[in-house]
């Protein structure tokens, strides 16, 4: 749970201190395209480009915690299941769903901080695949 929580500040604290100019949003788009290769909305929902900033912001404020430890994102997107507890979703080390919206309301989107925290613990999957007690112990 310690380097859950180290990830979780880690992220937090670079999300908040990550205001760049525009010529430097190129080059961070680039670093995060080597490490979070595609992003995916749903389409017709309400509010599509905000929820695409949305994931391009969990994309870019994740950029260097997946470069340190060398893992890739094949594809970050945004999903709605039916089950609204289920907030995220990992799949093979490799593709990411997070829940952007809050279920009953789709147009309405779950607090940045909220998300990130979903982010953090889809990344951590990353390493152990399953709620185990060495995934909890992360």
């Amino acid at each position: 749970m310690l380097i859950v929580r180290q990830l979780f500040d880690f992220l937090f604290i670079f999300s908040v201190g990550s205001n760049r100019c525009c010529s430097m949003n190129i080059v961070v788009n680039r670093e995060v395209e080597k490490v979070v290769h595609e992003v995916r909305v749903l389409k017709k929902m309400p509010r599509e480009e905000e929820a695409l900033e949305l994931l391009r912001r969990l994309a870019k404020d994740s950029c260097q915690i997946l470069k340190r430890y060398g893992w890739r994102i094949k594809c970050l997107k945004e999903f709605f299941p039916k089950d609204s507890g289920l907030l995220g979703l990992n799949v093979n080390r490799s593709h990411i769903s997070i829940r952007l919206r809050i279920a009953g309301a789709p147009d309405t989107f779950y607090p940045y901080d909220s998300l990130l925290g979903t982010m953090v613990h889809e990344i951590s999957h990353m390493e152990h695949g399953n709620h185990s007690a060495e995934f909890y112990a992360l």
